[in-house]
């Protein structure tokens, strides 16, 4: 018999941390995200019918790959758990909405294809336009709307600017809000 102590209690809620992120394959780098604890909320935008992706294989990369092509498959991964997480009602779901089930799996399939920066903006503000400006913070949505318009942070696209818009928008969503239709 274990006597429960400081150290073993700590010990405990350290590996249960653990098996919670191995059951959503968030890789350790995105476990900060604010979008990782809503991931097996209820009232998601998803749906229960749309299963998580391996965010741990999308993210991973083979030896020798450049920091860039690290950096854009983590970035995917990121763009990922916050369309994973959003709310019931921050995107219109309905069967005529801009993010149906059918709208979201292509563009899930095209965060996962992206081969560089633009692609992977392009599919960044294609998911921005669709969130609902209720389910943002006041400040996301000053900070996001005075960002440069779609069209030119396509064209201008950097994996840092990527990585920006991807922080900005998790930290600015308000997945603690749901609205039922």
């Amino acid at each position: 018999v274990v006597e429960p102590s400081e150290n073993n209690l700590l010990v405990q809620e350290e590996m249960l941390e653990e098996v919670i992120s191995n059951r959503n394959a968030v890789p350790k780098s995105l476990a900060h995200m604010s979008a990782v604890q809503f991931l097996n909320a209820r009232n998601r935008a998803r749906g229960l019918q749309t299963p998580l992706s391996n965010f741990e294989k999308i993210s991973s990369v083979c030896e020798g790959t450049s920091p860039e092509e690290r950096s854009l498959q983590m970035m995917k991964a990121a763009l990922l758990i916050i369309e994973a997480a959003l709310p019931l009602g921050a995107v219109d779901t309905s069967s005529r909405g801009a993010w149906r089930p059918d709208v979201a799996e292509c563009w899930r399939s095209l965060v996962e294809k992206a081969q560089d920066a633009a692609n992977l903006m392009g599919t960044f503000v294609l998911l921005e336009h669709a969130i609902n400006k209720q389910w943002l913070t006041t400040e996301a949505e000053e900070v996001l709307t005075s960002m440069p318009l779609h069209w030119k942070a396509v064209s201008e696209a950097s994996a840092s600017s990527v990585a920006m818009r991807i922080s900005l928008l998790d930290g600015g969503i308000k997945y603690k809000r749901i609205e039922r239709g």
